[in-house]
């Protein structure tokens, strides 16, 4: 679990790294065919540990590390397999994970920031007004009132009691 701290540095490194892969593609001829395999594997391998740890800030080279290659490489190989930088990918993941948790009724908001792995409650927020047009607690209140929550407490509700909606 990530305790405050700015990712920053961690962000500008994938970022560079990213800058000189286009920068690398557009000056050098297009490889005949990658191992698809060994790749598919590597990828597979970073987007399960950052799913599998959506909390903990893993950078660049540890998720190197886990895939068995340099960061260069995997920012290339994961942007050409996913069409997403792993910032991206590592947002929509903590992203899914928070707004799952708010649909389930959430309320300590800092908390959940800190949980998915943001720096702060701000940081949460800004990035669900950036990606998403609102900030976590309006999408709660909608989560809240919308049919899907209705229709999975009716699920969830004993088999004898079929309320009607409310």
């Amino acid at each position: 679990m990530r305790h405050g701290g700015d990712d920053a540095p961690d962000e500008a490194e994938e970022v560079l790294l990213d800058t000189l892969d286009c920068l690398l593609q557009s000056h050098t001829p297009v490889r005949a065919r990658m191992r698809h395999g060994g790749v598919a594997r590597q990828v597979a391998r970073v987007e399960e540990a950052i799913i599998g740890r959506v909390g903990e800030n893993l950078d660049v080279h540890k998720l190197a590390e886990l895939a068995g290659c340099s960061p260069f490489h995997l920012c290339r190989i994961f942007r050409n397999r996913t069409g997403q930088s792993l910032r991206q990918f590592r947002l929509q993941q903590r992203l899914g994970t928070a707004l799952g948790r708010l649909g389930d009724g959430e309320e300590n908001l800092a908390a959940l920031a800190c949980d998915v792995g943001f720096s702060s409650h701000s940081h949460m927020t800004e990035a669900f007004r950036q990606s998403l047009g609102a900030s976590p607690s309006e999408l709660r209140e909608d989560l809240r009132h919308s049919d899907l929550l209705r229709l999975r407490n009716r699920l969830r509700a004993p088999s004898g009691s079929h309320s009607r909606w409310v």
